[in-house]
């Protein structure tokens, strides 16, 4: 069964985007679980978090009717800030959790680091995904077939 190459691009503005609007509505749960810790920092790497989840949705909007290995690149060099701030987000959300006694796992630590972790997971699939129709050209469909 092939996918058509018009699915395909709107399943990765669509997945993007879709990340990206989670992201939106779940942002009351991680301020209030940062009001619970006492790391500073962590303000910031959910900020540039976000911010860069905002990028993500542009770019899965200029996907479909741009479609340029820029916008592929753009969407994994996006993605993997977006990955390593949300690690760093992880990491010191958890380690106060250990390290602190007064720190709690409270339903809203779990559900702001699972949100963090579905994001993640979402823009890597929107870039497989846009790699994947990137490259079905007429000419390697033909080598393969």
């Amino acid at each position: 069964m092939k996918i058509s190459s018009f699915k395909l691009s709107a399943m990765v503005s669509r997945i993007l985007i879709i990340s990206g609007l989670y992201q939106s509505a779940v942002i009351q749960i991680h301020v209030k679980m940062i009001n619970d810790l006492y790391s500073q920092i962590i303000g910031l790497f959910l900020f540039v978090f976000i911010l860069l989840t905002i990028m993500n949705i542009m770019n899965g909007s200029n996907f479909t009717s741009k479609k340029s290995a820029i916008n592929i690149f753009a969407i994994y060099l996006v993605s993997t800030l977006q990955t390593i701030f949300g690690i760093l987000f992880i990491i010191i959300t958890l380690n106060e959790v250990y390290w602190i006694p007064e720190v709690l796992m409270s339903n809203t630590v779990t559900i702001s680091v699972a949100s963090i972790v579905v994001s993640i997971v979402a823009s890597f699939i929107s870039g497989i995904v846009a790699t994947i129709f990137y490259f079905r050209a007429t000419e390697i469909d033909l080598y393969l077939s």
